[in-house]
């Protein structure tokens, strides 16, 4: 897959989609402030939860797009950090996506199920 330009319906759909994270993530901000407290721990979870939903459906729109534009499937997981070496990578890791250790990690979780 080449690094040309994500293409305009897909940048203002994933805008549109990262922009209602944020607004989701703004108020989860909020109901941590002092004068809200009431349902904070609800509301908390709720906007928290939505915002992650939203972003899934961000990743995956743009994991649709990559695939029916000839992505390697090996690729793809290693971007999307599926399978078993995903789950236990720690936070702030390089993926490897797109690299060979990307792909051989993507093969032996492949290879895993």
């Amino acid at each position: 897959m080449g690094d040309s330009q994500m293409p305009e319906p897909l940048r203002q759909a994933v805008h549109q989609l990262v922009s209602e994270v944020v607004m989701n993530v703004q108020e989860v901000l909020r109901y941590t402030e002092p004068d809200i407290a009431r349902d904070w721990k609800r509301m908390t979870l709720i906007r928290a939860t939505d915002a992650s939903d939203t972003m899934d459906t961000a990743a995956l729109l743009i994991a649709e797009y990559c695939q029916r534009t000839g992505m390697a499937l090996e690729t793809l997981a290693s971007c999307l950090q599926t399978g078993s070496s995903a789950a236990g990578r720690p936070v702030g890791r390089s993926t490897g996506c797109g690299s060979a250790r990307g792909r051989r990690d993507a093969r032996q979780a492949a290879s895993s199920r």
